[in-house]
């Protein structure tokens, strides 16, 4: 069923309002409006941006998996794809913003974000999908809420415990830091 579809049902089941003058008409939308679950069972409910995601997100570790599976010293052309992709996120994001000291250990995380985001952009121009999944809030939320939690435990692990994190985030120029 087609999105514009499922819109024409969601307007038609909207219940006609009275203004108080005898005519009838509908109701705005609401958010409910438009929020359209797939399967939807009590309070839990499967949307279709859930589903592309997780399509996307098996696509992702297959392509992977199938990619790497017999990996050679002379890549094949899908080994080369993926290598190169790596060898973009590695050297492109994570050295020349990290440093070149430390940056190795974050190229997992780092990668995996890279081309599951990319992916599900991607996902909005592919015809049986046509919907990114990054244009709901939700998800750069929880991505963000992922890499907030990993750069603060790596910064309070690195300074020594959260009171050295803290004393290194406040600048030494500033009112809070001239006591030192």
């Amino acid at each position: 069923m087609s999105l514009s579809a499922l819109s024409a049902q969601a307007v038609a089941a909207l219940p006609a309002a009275d203004d108080g003058s005898g005519r009838t008409g509908h109701f705005p939308p609401s958010p409910e409006s438009f929020w359209l679950p797939l399967v939807s069972v009590g309070p839990v409910a499967i949307t279709r941006i859930m589903v592309i995601a997780l399509i996307s997100m098996l696509a992702l570790a297959g392509w992977l998996l199938w990619s790497t599976k017999n990996a050679t010293v002379v890549p094949s052309k899908k080994q080369w794809v993926t290598e190169q992709a790596y060898s973009f996120v590695r050297g492109g994001i994570a050295e020349d913003s990290i440093g070149s000291r430390e940056f190795i250990k974050y190229v997992p995380l780092l990668f995996s974000l890279f081309l599951f985001i990319l992916l599900n952009n991607l996902m909005g121009i592919i015809p049986p999908f046509q919907i990114p999944t990054m244009s709901r809030i939700g998800f750069p939320i929880a991505l963000t809420a992922i890499v907030y939690v990993v750069y603060h435990w790596i910064g309070i692990k690195k300074h020594g415990g959260l009171v050295g994190y803290v004393k290194w985030m406040i600048p030494r120029a500033s009112p809070a830091g001239c006591s030192r």
